[in-house]
């Protein structure tokens, strides 16, 4: 479930929103691979069929496509079930900052030097966006809960 996108001097690797149906496995998380030089990768990971998760994952999108020179995207999106199985894991040797959340999405920033920032979830991902970029149409996307392009699949721009 995993699907590599090849661009202009991108790769993108991101895992489907949804839980796969029939005798389909749930997707792993894609690697988090060192972070591109110069850039900041903003990371998604929440159950695909949350609503939260998805508005997220779009404001991030939108990011990188609005600033394609400064950040790049990590998304992962399994079952409700397989992402907090996956929180779970990743809390066990993540910062003290990870230790509390227990929602969809959980929100953060990777710098090259492998720095962490955690945001915690969408609401404060809308937070910092809008506190960032007070005035702009990312700020206005952020300012508004319309689900445009919820059924569209991402386009993470980090492998």
């Amino acid at each position: 479930y995993q699907r590599r996108v090849r661009g202009s001097n991108n790769r993108h690797t991101y895992t489907l929103p949804y839980k796969p149906m029939g005798n389909a496995q749930d997707p792993e998380a894609p690697p988090l691979n060192p972070v591109s030089e110069g850039k900041t990768r903003i990371c998604i990971a929440g159950y695909g069929q949350s609503v939260h998760f998805c508005k997220a994952r779009n404001i991030a999108d939108q990011i990188v496509k609005t600033y394609p020179n400064e950040y790049e995207s990590w998304y992962y999106g399994p079952s409700r079930e397989k992402f907090f199985q996956w929180l779970a894991t990743w809390k066990e040797k993540a910062p003290p900052e990870w230790q509390e959340h227990k929602t969809s999405p959980i929100c953060w920033f990777e710098k090259a030097d492998g720095s962490v920032d955690v945001l915690g979830g969408r609401d404060k991902l809308v937070e910092w966006t809008m506190k960032t970029y007070p005035n702009s149409e990312l700020s206005t996307y952020c300012d508004t809960f319309l689900l445009t392009g919820y059924f569209e699949e991402p386009k993470p721009t980090s492998t």
